[in-house]
């Protein structure tokens, strides 16, 4: 009637139960344990024999179950005692499936691993990495992964040495502590160049547009008569934005942009030659473009009168190439409260009074508002 977890791995239990009475013990007893899984609700009887101790086992780690007793004799069963609830502990995880790369750099990879088979309780995963040529092969450098998909653990290895040779290994650790390594897995970074160097960028004014002369440097150490590709790709989105486009592909070094009133620029580039390619250089900023800071206005404004001859739906769009975060609207010089971009682009009214009414919308960019949109006139019969 007691039972106590601790057996190797969580996967089995001892339980213990006093004898019954001699005459009992007289009539060939045996004792039985009806087993329920608190999680899954399956219900299993297990012969335990005479003995008053025995060993549950094939029980699941890291969960629980409920445990009754009964003595079973010739003469028939006997009441089960009262139920007691005991919980496995976790058991370490087994070994990850051999890392393979997912993709390739010069000195960085991806790679990805199955997961052991009891996967469902691991907390993190370790990356043990040895370069090619380490005197102590015992020693390891690691890296632990916390933030993975469980099903499909994934990790970047970054800071590598370009054309090296390394060994990776994993481990996995849950609550019972660190399972058994993995197979050990081998790659090799790619041959690779340096990035370009000493970008520059001039803003200047050619009477119709504000243009920003951009150039760099061939890479250092590729030889002159090696041809290098160069891409270039710009970012408009201001402070914190990393949202870069390609705008040149090309064997030049050096591209000319034309740039938009009122917005913050920088870019970067990298090379390809076929002794490898290089990773992206430093990213060089543009000072905030010349000119005045505009902020179109809403556009397409209009008012429709419904079929009840009562209620006006004004509408508008916002203008083209901007996302407007907010909106208010303008009645009869009457401005309205601010509007949430889910509130949508129409604004209805039911109770106009006779006459000419006048309606205008502005919408707000980067926490500035726009001016107000062309006038809307709308006349109520």
């Amino acid at each position: 009637r007691r039972a106590r977890g601790g057996a190797e791995g969580g996967h089995c239990m001892q339980a213990a139960v006093e004898a019954p009475p001699a005459r009992q013990r007289e009539s060939d007893h045996r004792v039985q344990a009806e087993v329920e899984d608190l999680g899954e609700g399956a219900e299993r009887s297990v012969a335990l024999g005479a003995s008053p101790e025995a060993d549950l086992t094939d029980l699941k780690p890291e969960s629980g179950y409920s445990v009754r007793i009964r003595s079973v004799s010739k003469v028939g069963q006997g009441p089960p005692s009262d139920p007691i609830r005991v919980y496995t502990s976790s058991s370490a995880p087994g070994p990850p499936g051999m890392p393979r790369i997912v993709t390739v750099r010069p000195t960085s990879v991806m790679l990805r691993w199955d997961p052991p088979h009891n996967a469902g309780s691991v907390e993190l995963y370790r990356l043990e990495v040895q370069a090619e040529g380490v005197v102590d092969g015992s020693k390891y450098a690691t890296q632990d992964v916390v933030a993975f998909q469980p099903g499909d653990p994934r990790a970047e290895l970054s800071n590598l040495r370009q054309a090296s040779t390394y060994r990776v290994r994993v481990v996995a650790k849950n609550k019972a502590g660190f399972g058994e390594r993995s197979q050990v897995g081998c790659f090799r970074t790619d041959i690779g160049i340096a990035p370009p160097t000493r970008l520059q960028a001039t803003v200047g004014d050619d009477g119709a547009n504000l243009i920003a002369a951009c150039s760099w440097e061939r890479p250092d150490g590729v030889p002159p008569g090696v041809p290098v590709t160069y891409h270039m790709e710009v970012d408009d989105g201001g402070e914190g934005s990393a949202d870069f486009t390609e705008v040149y592909q090309g064997p030049h070094t050096e591209h000319t942009l034309v740039l938009k009133p009122g917005r913050t620029y920088k870019f970067r580039t990298r090379a390809v030659s076929p002794q490898g390619a290089s990773a992206w250089s430093v990213i060089k900023g543009l000072s905030r473009s010349a000119g005045p800071m505009m902020v179109h206005v809403p556009e397409n404004v209009r008012g429709d009168l419904m079929e009840d001859g009562r209620t006006v739906v004004f509408s508008w769009t916002p203008p083209s190439g901007l996302v407007m975060t907010a909106y208010q609207v303008k009645l009869d010089l009457q401005e309205g409260k601010k509007r949430r971009l889910e509130d949508g682009l129409e604004y209805v009214r039911d109770d106009l009074c006779e006459g000419v009414h006048r309606f205008q919308v502005r919408g707000m960019v980067n926490t500035k508002w726009s001016e107000w949109s062309r006038e809307c006139v709308v006349t109520m019969p």
